[in-house]
């Protein structure tokens, strides 16, 4: 998959060269702030709970800005970024009143998940006065993740129907990223990149208090304006 990307990623920036090259330079970048939006694939590999925890691939989308620090290549970044994914677990949950609600053994629990984050970070671009620009970002994320069991009474050790079935928690982590800007007009460019995460939640109750920590590798295109 990754070298399909490449391929992709290579053949696009290539494309667009000869256009770029119409009107050579540009001081964009120096003009204030500007904004992006996108979205892309996500890729997870879960850190804890080491066992009976999955999460398959899902989907990325992202709203970002930036400015520049003076005239150093430098951008202060902002972007709020939302995952959403599917997998397996493990369910184990103990109600106020002492009761245990287990996944039978052998079996796991399909789950749904969203993922709401926000990041802020440090970013540096090669050439920031033209319409070609590779650069490399990284920073903080802090978000909430959201876990939904898809759990029957039938699939627990207690059938009750009383478990929990959602379970909202906060999370930190931190980013890093790298990826090439290309103008095609004197207002709108477009973003290729390829984005790392780590993020750690707080434990969850419905998982015997495990804390989720995972991986994440994202890969994205989004479209971006100058103000």
């Amino acid at each position: 998959m990754l070298a399909r990307i490449a391929l992709v990623f290579i053949t696009f920036s290539f494309s667009l060269t000869a256009y770029g090259a119409r009107y050579g330079s540009t001081d964009l970048a120096f003009r204030g702030m500007a904004g992006y939006a996108g979205f892309g694939v996500a890729e997870f590999t879960v850190l804890n709970p080491r066992a009976d925890f999955r999460m398959d691939q899902g989907t990325y989308i992202y709203l970002g800005g930036e400015k520049e620090i003076g005239h150093t290549g430098l951008f202060i970044t902002i972007n709020l970024n939302f995952m959403e994914s599917s997998g397996q677990s493990l369910y184990d949950y103990t109600a106020l009143g002492g009761t245990q609600y287990q996944n039978n053994p052998g079996s796991q629990i399909d789950f749904d998940s969203s993922h709401y984050q926000i990041g802020m970070g440090l970013k540096f671009k090669l050439f920031p006065t033209s319409w070609f620009r590779p650069y490399g970002e990284g920073g903080g994320l802090f978000g909430f993740h959201e876990v939904r069991h898809n759990a029957r009474a039938s699939d627990l050790t207690v059938t009750d129907g009383n478990h929990k079935t959602k379970d909202t928690l906060s999370g930190f982590g931190y980013y890093m990223e790298a990826g090439l800007e290309v103008d095609f007009s004197e207002i709108w460019g477009v973003r290729a990149a390829a984005r790392y995460q780590l993020t750690e939640t707080r434990p969850f109750e419905t998982l015997g208090n495990e804390k989720i920590k995972y991986e994440t590798r994202i890969f994205f295109f989004g479209i971006g304006r100058k103000f």
